[in-house]
């Protein structure tokens, strides 16, 4: 059989229309791309991508609400550092420390907090597309770090390998050196002079660097809205003309028709503007009473004032509007009515939203937990080795508090939660954790709290009546005030 036959015979017994030549034929060409992603997007590509993210995050409330709201509900108010290791004490020194110290400088510029620095950085993964963090120190020696902006990580030119340096010879692509295996080994941090002399190669030892993966081999991060990058550039040009035509419509009060199709060459502002030379036979008189002008105009003439009907933009153009940015919200996994329109939604569907709203924030603190424990980590090795702190074997054991998770109905979760606790199924720590706050804390401004108010004279939650101290394993049925993480006292049974 003869290659003519072969593929004749393939053509006409092709299992997928997408795959059948004949069939591809009849739509535009695209080409094939079958190589890795840091093949088929070059570094230019994705400077571009980002900067079109960039003015889109800037300028289209949409995209910037998706982007800063799933920050907001990953970090919020929370994330203060906790202490999972055995040395109780190390425990207690360290986390005050992170609290009282280094939290609130650990940026070496002194932009912000460690929360602040989170939201920073997590913004940039979605917006820009990657991020790094830098381990540094100030001039006193103290821990510190530096966010890196995705545009200052890159190479000068399009060698496939580091070109000078302690990486030379190294595999290097869009600023990443790998090593043999594929791994990143160490990152290019370019300078402010074009020339590349200020450039430098920083080790991945120190070095964090966040995007999300979504291809095999990836080594660069992309915008979350780069799948409808288009669109959304589409949309912000559709809107500013949608607003100039509005803008101009509004600027019209009214529409005189006439005969002549000129202003009224009788009025002496008209006289004034030039706006008419000649005199024709209007057939409009006016008279001013009581400081209006009243037109008459001629039966029959066809002359007539009314106002402008503009219908854009109408309910076609919103319609359009709507479905491109629910192209980009589907592909940046955040729901479209979290940010932008919920007033469709309503019982289950509000729950179904939420739920993905809260997979993605938790998608999202999965990608920064190790990082936040490798600076964390990092803090308290500094300050051992500076005799700030003790040496303990279990530095590096650190948890944080996470924010409150995401839910359409407080009261009823709260309910629940109590409910859990008296049945044994959750503990109060866990509770406590999704409200930014550590057991430890929370037991001492609970006792610190208590004996203010016995020092006051005043009733304390979990007392009995007569103000002896309670016994944990009875309930406090009498308290009216009582512990709200008790479950509350059984009903008694209804005679037979």
């Amino acid at each position: 059989m003869n290659i003519k036959t072969r593929i004749a015979r393939a053509v006409a017994s092709w299992l997928f229309d997408a795959a059948n030549p004949m069939e591809r034929a009849q739509r535009p060409y695209e080409r094939t791309t079958t190589r890795g992603l840091h093949e088929e997007l070059n570094p230019t590509d994705r400077l571009r991508l980002m900067s079109d993210s960039r003015k889109i995050f800037s300028n289209l409330g949409p995209a910037k609400a998706a982007i800063v709201d799933k920050s907001v509900y990953s970090f919020g108010r929370a994330w203060a550092p906790q202490f999972v290791g055995t040395d109780a004490a190390f425990g207690k020194l360290a986390t005050a420390y992170l609290q009282d110290e280094f939290y609130g400088l650990c940026e070496i510029t002194g932009s912000g907090d460690f929360q602040t620095q989170l939201h920073l950085a997590s913004v940039s993964v979605d917006r820009d597309g990657d991020v790094g963090i830098l381990l540094t120190e100030d001039a006193s020696g103290n821990a510190r770090f530096q966010l890196i902006a995705s545009n200052e990580i890159g190479a000068r030119t399009d060698s496939a390998e580091v070109e000078s340096g302690p990486y030379k010879g190294l595999k290097q692509t869009d600023g990443v050196a790998i090593n043999e295996r594929g791994q990143p080994v160490a990152y290019c941090i370019l300078g402010a002079d074009e020339s590349g002399k200020l450039d430098r190669w920083v080790s991945a030892r120190d070095f964090v660097f966040l995007y999300e993966p979504e291809w095999v081999g990836q080594l660069r991060g992309l915008p979350c809205f780069s799948h409808a990058i288009l669109d959304l550039r589409d949309l912000r040009t559709v809107q500013g003309y949608e607003r100039l035509a509005s803008a101009v419509a509004s600027s019209i009060g009214l529409v005189e028709h006439n005969e002549t199709g000129m202003p009224d060459v009788s009025d002496p502002q008209t006289l004034l503007r030039n706006a008419g030379s000649a005199v024709a036979a209007s057939g409009v008189t006016t008279e001013d009473i009581a400081g209006g002008t009243v037109k008459y105009f001629r039966a029959n003439s066809g002359s007539k004032l009314e106002f402008l009907k503009s219908e854009r933009p109408g309910e076609a153009w919103e319609s359009f509007m709507d479905r491109l940015i629910r192209n980009a919200y589907a592909g940046a996994n955040w729901p479209f009515e979290m940010s932008w329109d919920s007033s469709k939604l309503g019982g289950a569907n509000i729950r179904l939203i939420v739920s993905k709203a809260m997979r993605a924030v938790e998608d999202r603190q999965d990608l920064f937990r190790p990082a936040a424990k490798r600076l964390v980590g990092y803090a308290v090795a500094k300050a051992i080795k500076r005799g700030r702190l003790p040496e303990s074997p279990d530095w590096w054991r650190w948890s944080f508090a996470m924010p409150q998770k995401l839910t359409v109905d407080y009261g009823r979760d709260s309910k629940s939660q109590r409910e859990d606790y008296a049945a044994c199924i959750i503990n109060l720590s866990d509770i406590l954790a999704e409200r930014g706050v550590s057991l430890d804390n929370h037991i001492a401004a609970r006792r610190a709290e208590n004996d203010k108010l016995k020092a006051a004279g005043l009733p304390v939650p979990g007392d009995d009546a007569a103000g002896d101290a309670a016994d944990p394993n009875e309930d406090q049925a009498g308290d009216p005030m009582g512990d709200p993480m008790k479950a509350p006292p059984a009903k008694p049974a209804k005679a037979a």
